[in-house]
């Protein structure tokens, strides 16, 4: 099978990836966002997500049972157990990352009522810090996936692989305008982590200032003389601007306007990469799967039960023009999560 899982320590430091992963790791409060946002993507109380569109009842049986069943062919999509699960997965890796990139393993097999048909074997996660998409004429021509020579796995240090279009599962981060596509929304938040990390560091430097009054060393001073309050409205407010900037709900006092802005806001966006995810999912992968099939009409998978951006923006409007109450509002849009 073509391409390695195996991250790249020096590429992710080259890339400036190290630090991305850092912070969902060790800040606080960009984990905890960046997982209520994967979360809210599905939900858990669900049964169905999605169905599947073709025209023959044989091949609709066909992607169903291998795409979007509750329990897939083992293995199909990696560690996630079925699409939605997989599709938290893949924008768990917009959100730290900016983009994701994942092998699709075709294989041939036997079925008495299609024939010979391809399948695909295997969804497998690529290192990202190794991926590199070739583009040209405005389309993806093929990908080149290329390990450094100072790489801590020996056996591949200087690998390079290349995959034909279809090969590979890629989508990046588009959320956020033309000139930050593929961008980390993380990126942008790396002094509100830095002023965060500050802090913690004050309370360290302050608990320990107290207990030794003889350490006159200036890092101890400075921490002694730094005013707690000024110091704590710029964390909150780093807190603030993080929540903000991957799309959660903030968590502060707000007029009922505000209130349900900031919901409608937040289940739009949710909304928006919903689709797009699965709009993805559908070009690159089952349409590459009907392609190798050579059917006619390429199967599809849309969304079930889930409001559209276009229906959550219409019931703000509502809002707005005195159509809809508050609490209509506010009870449609988290029903909708439910």
């Amino acid at each position: 099978m073509k391409g390695y899982f195996a991250p790249d320590t020096q590429l992710r430091k080259d890339k400036g990836y190290d630090i991305l992963g850092y912070m969902y790791t060790h800040n606080p409060i960009v984990f905890s966002s960046i997982n209520y946002v994967t979360a809210s993507l599905f939900s858990l109380r669900r049964d169905k997500h999605f169905e599947m569109v073709c025209s023959k009842p044989e091949w609709r049986q066909f992607f169903s049972e291998l795409l979007i069943a509750y329990n897939p062919p083992k293995g199909l999509y990696g560690q996630a157990y079925d699409l939605a699960n997989f599709l938290e997965g893949v924008l768990q890796s917009l959100l730290v990352f900016g983009k994701a990139f994942y092998k699709i393993d075709y294989a041939q097999e036997e079925c008495s009522q299609t024939g010979t048909r391809w399948t695909i074997q295997r969804i497998r996660w690529l290192a990202v810090e190794t991926m590199n998409a070739i583009s040209g004429d405005g389309r993806i021509k093929g990908f080149v996936q290329q390990y450094s020579d100072r790489c801590v796995d020996k056996n591949l240090r200087g690998a390079r692989v290349e995959f034909a279009p279809d090969e590979v599962f890629f989508v990046e981060w588009v959320f956020d305008g033309d000139k930050n596509l593929g961008i980390s929304p993380l990126m942008s938040l790396i002094p509100h982590h830095k002023k965060m990390k500050w802090f913690l560091e004050l309370i360290e430097q302050q608990v320990y200032a107290m207990s030794h009054p003889q350490d006159r060393s200036y890092r101890i001073e400075r921490a002694r003389y730094t005013s707690w309050d000024k110091a704590k409205r710029v964390n909150e407010t780093s807190q603030i601007k993080i929540r903000a900037a991957l799309g959660t709900v903030l968590d502060a006092p707000m007029s009922q306007y505000y209130e349900t802005y900031q919901l409608t806001k937040s289940r739009k966006r949710t909304a928006l990469i919903r689709e797009y995810l699965v709009n993805e999912f559908n070009a690159q992968a089952v349409n590459a799967l009907s392609k190798r099939n050579s059917l006619i009409e390429p199967a599809r998978i849309e969304l079930v039960g889930y409001m559209s951006a276009s229906e959550i923006e219409d019931l703000f409007r509502k809002f707005q023009n005195g159509q809809a109450s508050q609490d209509e509002v506010l009870n449609t849009l988290k029903n909708d999560m439910i």
